[in-house]
């Protein structure tokens, strides 16, 4: 393998602290499957099985999130290398909660979940990065919980994203209808209309279409309005 994978390997969360020989000797007792996308292929689809370690290695992807009941449908830009849901390879429920597609041409890699499990018993370190993963999800998930319920519209609005979205940085897409978007906040649609005019008036979000509402930066309206 040429020298630049393996710094991009080395760059990925669950390898963070391996040498170079550590992940030398990794790779020689697993299979590695590098997939090549191009622009506009899905990578994984909202339910599929998570049956494997699955990571971006470069290029631009749009994360998707249906719900269930077809109420309203997130997405978000992710222009950096990551693991996809590996919170998911484990528990309960061992599906993707989301939807990939690449927005440009883009590389991969998944090491399957034999194999992983593998690694995880003889590499402590690979054991204590996944750790920290899975604590750092369930810690986010647990402070919203904890967090007493918004007193503004706006407040409503912006913790109903940051619980829909994978992280709390980047350019989001919200298609839900006003009605919708009313009664998961339990509000009046008024109440929520008034809302996003003044988020659009201060150039938080963007409304090019009635039931579409554009965050161009995530961070900065978290920031702004809490």
């Amino acid at each position: 393998m040429e020298d630049s994978m393996y710094r991009r390997l080395l760059l990925l969360p669950i390898f963070n602290g391996l040498t170079t020989e550590e992940l030398t000797q990794i790779i020689s007792q697993i299979h590695l499957d590098f997939r090549q996308y191009g622009d506009g292929e899905a990578i994984v689809c909202q339910d599929d099985r998570c049956d494997r370690i699955l990571y971006v290695l470069n290029g631009k992807i749009r994360s998707e999130y249906a719900d269930p009941e077809s109420r309203f449908i997130v997405t978000e830009v992710i222009d950096k290398p990551f693991v996809v849901e590996p919170y998911n390879l484990f528990g309960m429920s061992q599906r993707y909660e989301h939807s990939y597609v690449t927005i440009e041409p883009s590389d991969t890699v998944t090491i399957n979940k034999r194999d992983f499990n593998n690694i995880m018993l003889n590499y402590h370190i690979v054991k204590t990065n996944i750790l920290n993963m899975f604590c750092a999800k369930i810690q986010r998930l647990t402070k919203m919980t904890r967090e007493c319920e918004p007193e503004s519209v706006e407040k409503k609005i912006v913790r109903f994203l940051q619980c829909h979205t994978l992280n709390g940085k980047g350019y989001k897409t919200l298609q839900i209808r006003m009605e919708d978007l009313a009664s998961l906040i339990k509000e009046t649609r008024l109440n929520v209309s008034f809302a996003l005019r003044n988020m659009n008036q201060q150039g938080y979000i963007l409304q090019p279409h009635r039931s579409t509402i554009v965050v161009p930066d995530m961070q900065m309206l978290i920031t702004s309005i809490s």
